[in-house]
């Protein structure tokens, strides 16, 4: 169950949607006569109800009340050049870049908002040589740099990232340096696959998981700041070599 949408004249009693962790939306007729404050008790995907009744509601759960759905409608903007998505529930998403830029700095959004690098945004693009990502990003998704062959340096500053996603590095053949800030908290699968220039990176104590793959067919100094013991667990495939360190030293 996904997004109901009631036309009928109708009472909604106590727990009708008790745990409905598939309802996502829910949008409430004008023909609804009462709602009980606890009707969707359990419903821990539940991000929006749509009240068209006209009426106050007071509902309990962690989801937002809007009274037209219009409020829906996913705001788009060019921040620099670049296409930021903003959706109803303050998801705000990088999606498409200025073209022919060799050298990226990412945006600062204003306010304090963050967002995330969808997946494969600069995906297989062969005339980025660096980028510089700002602290307010949270999110590089599945693919987003994937096949940036001539991509040279990366640089995060520190802030709010916690996810460096599947492959999102990964055939980055030039790729020199990158930097993965204390706020990481996972490392994808493939993340930096065949990246084979990138001799050291530092994995920070914050990381909590690290893909098995993550540095295959590399040869590279990891220094390893977690508890996670990654000499056990990472393989660099037949062509690649690790080597691991657990000091900065």
């Amino acid at each position: 169950m996904k997004t109901i949408n009631n036309s009928k004249e109708v009472t909604i009693a106590s727990k009708a949607f008790l745990n409905c962790t598939g309802l996502t939306k829910f949008i409430v007729a004008s023909s609804v006569k009462t709602i009980a404050a606890d009707a969707f008790e359990g419903c821990t995907n539940l991000a929006v109800v749509v009240n068209l009744t006209g009426k106050d509601l007071t509902l309990i759960g962690n989801f937002i009340i809007v009274e037209d759905l219009k409020e829906l409608e996913d705001k788009v903007e060019i921040i620099d050049g670049y296409t930021f998505r903003t959706t109803y529930n303050g998801v705000t998403t990088l999606e498409k870049m200025p073209s022919g830029q060799t050298e990226l700095t990412l945006p600062t959004l204003p306010d304090g908002k963050t967002y995330k690098i969808i997946a494969g945004v600069f995906q297989n693009n062969q005339v980025i040589t660096s980028v510089s990502i700002p602290g307010c990003v949270t999110e590089i998704a599945d693919d987003a740099f994937n096949g940036c062959r001539g991509l040279k340096t990366v640089a995060i500053e520190e802030g709010n990232l916690e996810y460096i996603g599947i492959r999102a590095f990964a055939a980055c053949y030039a790729l020199d340096t990158i930097n993965i800030p204390e706020t990481v908290k996972t490392i994808g699968n493939y993340a930096f696959n065949s990246c084979k220039v990138l001799t050291r990176v530092v994995i920070p104590a914050s990381v909590e998981s690290v893909g098995a793959s993550a540095f295959i067919h590399c040869t590279i100094t990891i220094v390893d700041l977690t508890n996670l013991d990654l000499q056990s667990k990472l393989t660099g495939g037949t062509d690649g070599v690790l080597t691991f360190k657990t000091t900065l030293d």
